[in-house]
């Protein structure tokens, strides 16, 4: 891999497995995302988050599931809602899927897995978490990715800076949503 992005469903949030999950991100530099359900499972604002993959997420997130090489789905159903359609991820293509998840009705239902394996993500996570300790990557291994997501997101914050600050009386969802949260 060199652009492997971690989305994380709601499965990890039913494992309590939070702290892994992080642990993982921050050790080796990879990127996460996490389905509208699982919002949290990662701080939003932790500097690896790329927010919800899926249409209530930011563009820098769509950006990295579409360029992403390797994708390690941790509890995460693939969806309608959380893959546009099923046109967001490159699987199969140039995007590898690992994929685990408790209920094995769940792999490789809506995309084809190259690794798919039953398990509770706490559990699941723990094991990835203690192989790529073994596989000694360095910390700064994905550092070149971080830095292209990183890229992608200052500009898309850039680009919706102003977006819902007009004071002509026009309401729109994102003004109401900013005003709202002033």
């Amino acid at each position: 891999a060199q652009r492997p992005l971690l989305p994380a469903g709601s499965g990890v949030l039913n494992a309590g497995a939070t702290d892994i999950l992080q642990e993982i991100a921050e050790t080796f530099c990879i990127p996460v995302g996490t389905t509208f359900s699982a919002k949290g499972a990662l701080p939003e604002e932790h500097p690896l988050s790329v927010g919800t993959i899926d249409p209530s997420g930011p563009q820098h997130a769509y950006q990295a599931a579409r360029e992403c090489d390797v994708l390690i789905a941790v509890g995460a159903r693939f969806h309608d809602f959380n893959t546009l359609a099923w046109c967001l991820y490159q699987i199969p293509g140039s995007t590898r899927l690992i994929h685990f998840d408790i209920d094995p009705n769940e792999l490789c239902r809506n995309s084809p897995a190259d690794v798919a394996l039953i398990a509770d993500a706490r559990l699941g996570l723990e094991a990835l978490h203690h192989k790529l300790k073994e596989m000694s990557l360095k910390p700064d291994s994905f550092g070149e990715w971080k830095a292209q997501i990183d890229d992608w997101r200052r500009r898309w914050l850039d680009e919706i800076k102003d977006k819902g600050k007009e004071k002509d009386g026009q309401l729109s969802n994102i003004r109401i949503l900013r005003e709202a949260g002033e």
